[in-house]
């Protein structure tokens, strides 16, 4: 089993990030558990907004899909490849960053796939939907406030995407936050504990018998 790491920061590789920091805790927690384990920011991906073609629904290859400057591909590819998903993104404006909800807006390639055989329509530029019966642990980390709003901004996709929201965490890390840390990340035991608590607790659901037969059960 694969579990995918998929960080919402803008932050850069280089640059200190909490949100990244928890991913990271939730993949060790997971990979204690028997799971193989990789991780991604999407800040390292080029995603063209959305433009409200339509095309990905009128039966034609989506133009930015296809476009040698767009990255969306390269993280549709490692969607594909996992079997289960974290997703951990800071709180930007009491919200999901505007990075995840560019991707989000672009993964409409992905719904259209899942409800083509419903509405007998044909999505050229994927074979399946990559999110399609996948459990996922979904993790929201602020220094403050608005926790809240950023895991209601996924529960919506996971909706249309159908995969299974198995964990919600929202964690509130004022004293850790990479802007005006007081304390360092190794302090935050908490933290570390319910993140790696959610990522073993990842693993396990993707293995019982009982989710493997319901997955589906929601399918738009």
């Amino acid at each position: 089993m694969k579990v995918l790491g998929f960080c919402g920061t803008h932050k850069k590789k280089s640059m200190s990030s909490t949100s990244w920091f928890v991913l990271n805790e939730a993949l060790k927690g997971a990979e204690a558990n028997g799971a193989e384990i990789d991780a991604i920011r999407i800040s390292d991906y080029n995603i063209i907004p959305c433009a409200g073609c339509g095309k990905c629904f009128s039966q034609e290859p989506c133009p930015l899909y296809n476009s040698p400057k767009d990255d969306l591909d390269k993280v549709i590819v490692k969607l594909d490849e996992c079997d289960a998903i974290v997703f951990c993104s800071p709180v930007y404006a009491y919200g999901q960053p505007a990075m995840m909800q560019n991707f989000w807006h672009r993964c409409r390639i992905a719904h259209e796939k899942e409800r083509s055989s419903v509405w007998g329509t044909e999505i050229v530029d994927l074979d399946r939907n990559p999110f399609a019966g996948k459990p996922v642990v979904n993790i929201a980390v602020c220094a403050g406030l608005g926790h809240e709003g950023a895991l209601n901004d996924i529960f919506r996709y996971s909706i249309g995407l159908v995969y299974t929201s198995v964990i919600s965490l929202g964690l509130t890390m004022f004293e850790f936050d990479s802007e005006s840390r007081i304390k360092e990340f190794s302090e935050a035991q908490f933290a570390i504990n319910m993140a790696r608590e959610a990522g073993g607790r990842l693993v396990d659901i993707y293995n019982n018998q009982l989710f493997q037969a319901m997955k589906y059960l929601f399918r738009y």
